[in-house]
This record gives C-alpha cells, structure tokens and sequence, in this order.
C-alpha cells in the first residue's frame, strides 16, 4: 500500500509541476541528426592564461583558447568549411554514429571541439612572474597541463561512454571542477 501511495504522490507532484511550467509559445525547437559526434571545429590563433572561474579566491589559472568563432561544421554551407569539417571527421574516424538532438538554436551544434590538437605546451612568461620566474623563463613547473578529449568514445566505435571530465584527468583537475559545472554525460544506449 505504501508503494502505491508513493508512486501515486510521485506521478500527482510530476503532473502538477509539469502543469506549472510556462512554455514560450514563440520559441521554435530544432531536430538535428548527424553521423558524426563531434558536430563542429572552432579554428582560433592563440591561447591565453586567465583566473579560473571556479577559484575566484586563489590563484589558479586556466590556459584556454581564444576562438574565433570562425569554425566549421556539419552544418557549414561554404564548400571549403564543408571539406574542413569532412575532412576532420575523416581523420578521427568519426563517421558511421547516429546522434540526434534537439535545441533551439537554428545551426545549434551539440559537440564543439577545438580544431586544433595538444599534445604539450611550454609556457614562458612575458613578465617577471616571481623571484624564481624572471620574464623569459619557462613556467611549466609551476602549471601543469591537462586536457579532456572524446578520441576515445570515438576510437571505440562510440561503445564507451563519455563525459569530459572523466577518470583519466588527473586528480587536481577534478579538485577544480569539482561541484562546479553540471555538464552532459553521454552513454551510449544498449
């Protein structure tokens, strides 16, 4: 009877927050399909070091890239994008999935990737850093490099499961990002 009456309020309190919630009638929803994982590549020409917005209160940074938003996609209609992006997707392999999606956002691409892969970066400073770091001296003891990449999911034939945070990052990067941005996973279904 508690069982019933648990799954009786369960669908009662759905209905009635369901029942709450404002649609925007003027909003227009977008299906999208490709056979690719990785929908679109934003090009950029340089990288920049800023404060980590998850620590605010201490000095840690975040090498990021500068994108330009001049990227390439599945959705590109210039011909040279469209052979970038072909291209691309060619060299990684990744073709032959069946991804759907919907958003609202007309062209609204659901995995971007830098166009550009790392594999280390050295790291010297324009401007004294500290006593120990004149400018022109090399920073890399003092940052570390991690990066998160879907090649994996895609090597395997999209059998992995993915999430850009995943176990392979070392720990302080999950000290980081702990808590603080909700993002995707993605699994594939069985």
């Amino acid at each position: 009877m508690k069982r019933i009456s648990y799954c009786l309020f369960s669908i009662i309190s759905i209905l009635v927050f369901w029942g709450c919630h404002e649609m925007d009638e003027d909003m227009k929803w977008y299906h999208y399909e490709s056979d690719s994982y990785v929908t679109r590549y934003l090009s950029f020409d340089e990288i920049q070091l800023v404060q980590h917005p998850a620590c605010p209160h201490t000095s840690a940074l975040l090498i990021e890239a500068v994108m330009n938003k001049q990227g390439y996609s599945c959705f590109s209609t210039d011909e040279d994008e469209q052979l970038k992006y072909e291209a691309k997707c060619d060299l990684y392999n990744d073709h032959g999935g069946s991804f759907k999606w919907m958003t609202n956002q007309e062209f609204g691409c659901r995995n971007t990737q830098a166009d550009r892969d790392f594999v280390s970066i050295d790291i010297v400073s324009e401007n004294d850093w500290d006593q120990s770091h004149p400018a022109g001296t090399s920073l890399n003891d003092v940052f570390r490099f991690a990066s998160s990449s879907p090649y994996k999911y895609i090597a395997s034939g999209y059998k992995k499961s993915y999430f850009w945070m995943n176990e392979e990052l070392p720990e302080y990067v999950h000290k980081y990002y702990a808590g603080v941005y909700s993002s995707r996973r993605f699994v594939p279904s069985e």
